[in-house]
C-alpha cells in the first residue's frame, strides 16, 4: 500500500517527503511558514470633516453675509486642522494616530481629533481663535445592548474672544438606538482644560440592526457670537443583534476577526484543516476568507452531503468525519458545487520517531488542487473542532455571511 504524506507543523520548517515501498525518502521544498497572527483585528480610518458653507475662508471674504441681525461678529469653522502630536484624554488609543478612528470588533477609539473655530468682525478681521481637541473611546457590550462612551473635549489653543468656551456635546444614532449624553448642557473651559462625560448608548435592534453614530460639538462664548456646531460622523457602523447566543449584543462587523484554533484536545482535526489551508489553492481561512451560513438545516445538509453519503470508511467504532471547510460556512464542499469524491479523504497522524505529524491518504487520491478535506478523527476531537468553531461564532458574534480568517496554535 503507498501513501503519500505531508508533513505538517506549527512552528519549525518541514520537509515534504513521498514514501513507497522499498524506497528512499525524496528530498522537496520546504513547507511554508506557519500562518502570523490573525489579520484585520484593527482598522483606522480619518475622521471626515465637517462640510459646511460656514467655512472660515468664505466668512472672512464676505464678512457682512454672515454676521446676524443684532450681532457684530461671524462665526466660522477652519476647514483643515493639523492632528495634535499626542492626545490629552487618556484613551486607549492615545498612542496611536491622532484623529483617527480606530475600529475593533468590540470597540472605537478616536483620539486628538482637532477642530478650529474663529470669530471675524465686519471688516474681516479676525477677532478671537480657538482649537478644541476631541477624544472618544467606546467598548461594545458583547451581550448587551446597553454600553457608555467616555468623551474629552480639551482647548488646546485659544486667542481673543474665545479663550472662554462653553462646550455641549451630544450624539445621535439613528432609529432603534438612543445616546443620552451626560452633562447634557454646556461645560466651561478655557485654554488647556478638559472637560469630560460619558454618553449611554441603548439599542433596540429587530433581529440585527446597523447603526452609524453622529457626533455633534456646540459652542458658545462670553459675547454670545453665533459659532455653528461641529458635526462629523462614524466611519464604520457598528451592529447589534438578538441573533445568536443567549444574550443581545453588539460588535463592528467590518472587522474580519480570525479564530485561533488550537489543537489541543482536537489533533487530527485541526492538523487535518491546517494541511488543507497551507498547501491546497484556496488557502481556506488564510488566504481565502470562509462566510458564516446560519441556517442548522442547510448546515446539516452541507455535511451529509459529504460526510453522510455512503462513501465514507470508518476506521473504527469513534471514526468521525470532520468536514473543511466547515459545514457551517458558505465556502463548504456542497456550496460549492462539491461531492464527497472532490474533497481529499485523509487522516492525520502523529510519527513515532519525530513526533511530528502528518496527513496520509491514498497513493493516487489527490492531486493538489482539492478545495475541501473530509478528515478521520475521533469523535471526541470532532466534538472539540465543533465547540472552538461555536465558541468564536458566539463569543464574536459572527453572524450569516459575515467573513472570519481560521489561524492554528499549539
Amino acid at each position: 500500500m503507498y501513501f503519500r504524506m505531508r508533513i505538517a507543523a506549527f512552528c519549525a520548517a518541514v520537509t515534504i517527503v513521498s514514501v513507497g515501498a522499498g524506497s528512499a525518502p525524496a528530498v522537496a521544498d520546504p513547507a511554508p511558514a506557519p500562518p502570523a497572527a490573525a489579520p484585520g483585528a484593527t482598522l483606522s480610518r480619518p475622521v471626515a470633516a465637517p462640510a459646511g458653507k460656514q467655512l472660515c475662508a468664505a466668512v472672512t471674504a464676505h464678512p457682512r453675509k454672515f454676521i446676524r441681525a443684532g450681532e457684530t461678529q461671524a462665526g466660522c469653522a477652519v476647514a483643515a486642522t493639523t492632528a495634535a502630536a499626542a492626545a490629552v484624554a487618556p484613551v486607549s488609543c492615545q498612542d496611536q494616530t491622532t484623529g483617527t478612528w480606530h475600529y475593533r470588533r468590540t470597540s472605537v477609539c478616536l483620539a486628538g481629533y482637532q477642530r478650529s473655530l474663529q470669530t471675524v468682525d465686519a471688516a474681516g478681521k479676525v477677532t478671537g481663535t480657538a482649537t478644541i481637541e476631541i477624544s472618544t473611546d467606546m467598548p461594545f457590550q458583547t451581550e448587551r445592548l446597553t454600553w457608555t462612551e467616555n468623551w474629552y473635549l480639551t482647548l488646546t489653543a485659544a486667542t481673543g474672544r474665545l479663550t472662554t468656551m462653553g462646550l455641549t456635546w451630544s450624539v445621535a444614532c439613528g432609529t432603534g438606538c438612543a445616546a443620552r449624553s451626560t452633562p447634557a448642557g454646556a461645560q466651561q473651559v478655557t485654554v488647556g482644560a478638559t472637560v469630560s462625560g460619558t454618553t449611554t448608548y441603548t439599542a433596540n435592534p429587530a433581529g440585527r440592526s446597523e447603526w452609524t453614530q453622529t457626533y455633534s460639538l456646540a459652542a458658545t462664548n462670553p459675547s454670545g457670537d453665533t459659532l455653528p456646531v461641529q458635526s462629523y460622523p462614524g466611519y464604520y457602523p457598528f451592529r447589534c443583534d438578538r441573533v445568536i447566543g443567549p444574550n443581545p449584543g453588539c460588535v463592528v462587523p467590518a472587522v474580519t476577526m480570525s479564530l485561533a484554533m488550537s489543537k489541543s484536545g482536537a489533533e487530527r482535526s485541526v492538523q487535518a484543516a491546517w494541511l488543507l489551508q497551507r498547501d491546497f489553492p484556496d488557502n481556506w481561512g488564510a488566504g481565502a476568507k470562509l462566510h458564516r451560513q446560519m441556517d442548522s438545516t442547510l448546515a446539516q445538509a452541507n455535511y451529509d452531503a459529504v460526510c453522510n453519503d455512503g462513501t465514507f470508511v470508518k476506521s473504527g467504532t469513534s471514526d468521525t468525519c470532520v468536514l473543511f471547510p466547515p459545514a457551517s460556512t458558505y465556502e463548504t464542499a456542497r456550496l460549492l458545487g462539491l461531492s464527497a469524491g472532490d474533497c481529499v479523504d485523509a487522516t492525520a497522524r502523529q510519527s513515532r520517531g519525530t513526533g511530528q505529524w502528518y496527513l496520509d491518504y491514498a497513493a493516487g487520491t489527490v492531486d493538489f488542487t482539492e478545495r475541501c478535506l473530509r478528515a478521520h478523527a475521533p469523535d471526541t476531537e470532532a466534538a472539540e473542532f465543533q465547540r472552538q468553531l461555536n465558541g468564536f461564532y458566539q463569543g464574536q458574534r459572527i453572524l450569516d455571511n459575515d467573513a472570519f480568517g481560521l489561524v492554528f496554535s499549539g
